[in-house]
């Protein structure tokens, strides 16, 4: 079972931003899983919410900002002093950081905007930077997912949810996906031998305690995303 930092290691540096990162790859984890936006002028940036208030001493959508203007704030202070100064990441930068690992997790944040070409924005790049068989791209905009499936059918897709789906492996397999990413309390040994049987593979979050990933390497999970990678 591979082990997934969300957010990098969120757990003990701030979210989606270099030192968490960092700390992922010295926790041992097996790869990140991380979150994208795009700004105003389009460019790609690591982040989860829609605002930037509750990880940055500023506020505002993100998409109604452009990078430089994110640039201007401080997105570690509100975890710690000693995380003070860090910034923002584009994709890329973050790509840079995280390229040795197993597999990269990115999740494409696609609701604010219906008509988005971060798809294929975010394809170019993992073509360019030649990451295609190490990425996991994931949504829950289970169109925004398969949309880079057709651009890049070397990467993997997962579709996101956190409701219960109508035979989700069968509707998974409709689609073309590559794997499952239920929310943890959705996810049973029947789902998993399902989904196998069927070759996709059932990657679960936000699984922190000890005994729920023991439960789940036991049942067969392909990989628990974990704001602690450390445990």
């Amino acid at each position: 079972m591979l082990i997934l930092a969300h957010r990098g290691a969120s757990a003990y540096a701030p979210e989606n931003t270099g030192a968490a990162f960092c700390k992922a790859i010295a926790c041992g984890a097996d790869g990140v899983e991380l979150d994208v936006r795009l700004t105003k002028d389009r460019q790609m940036v690591v982040h989860h919410n829609l605002d930037i208030r509750e990880t940055s001493n500023g506020s505002g959508e993100i998409w109604d900002m452009t990078l430089s203007e994110l640039r201007r704030f401080d997105f570690g202070s509100w975890k710690g002093r000693e995380f003070a100064g860090e910034g923002i990441l584009t994709l890329e930068e973050a790509l840079l950081l995280v390229k040795d690992m197993v597999v990269i997790n990115i999740e494409l944040k696609a609701e604010a905007r219906p008509v988005s070409n971060l798809p294929e924005l975010a394809c170019a790049l993992i073509k360019k930077m030649g990451l295609s068989r190490k990425v996991l791209f994931s949504s829950f905009q289970h169109g925004t997912a398969m949309a880079c499936k057709k651009r890049l059918p070397q990467a993997k897709v997962g579709l996101l949810y956190s409701r219960p789906l109508f035979r989700p492996v069968a509707y998974a397999r409709r689609l073309g996906a590559d794997a499952l990413h239920p929310y943890k309390y959705l996810v049973t040994p029947g789902l998993i031998r399902r989904a196998h049987r069927a070759g996709l593979m059932v990657n679960t979050w936000t699984v922190d305690k000890p005994d729920w990933i023991r439960r789940f390497a036991r049942w067969g999970c392909d990989a628990v995303i974990t704001n602690t990678p450390g445990r």
